[in-house]
């Protein structure tokens, strides 16, 4: 499974990956992101359970989408606002 999420905030993208293994995760990392030219950087979060019930009551609704975080990417085209 892959989806690819545009967001806001420290990184450009959001990448959602389900791989069998952490070495096959380490491998589409590494063959698959970095060697893209316009990738300039990454930040992995691994996700070790999902759990079956919401942990928290569900919230009411509001006009902004909720997101969650798997890799973070930023692209290149100048530093971002941290100067990088």
């Amino acid at each position: 499974m892959l989806q690819v999420f545009v967001v806001a905030g420290d990184n450009d993208f959001l990448v959602h990956v389900a791989v069998p293994s952490i070495e096959r995760l380490h491998a589409f990392l590494m063959d698959r992101l970095s060697q893209r030219r316009e990738i300039v950087g990454f930040q992995t979060v691994v996700i070790f359970q999902r759990t079956g019930a919401p942990i928290v009551a569900q919230l009411p609704p509001t006009t902004a989408a909720t997101a969650s975080t798997v890799t973070g990417m930023r692209a290149s085209g100048g530093p971002d606002r941290r100067g990088r």
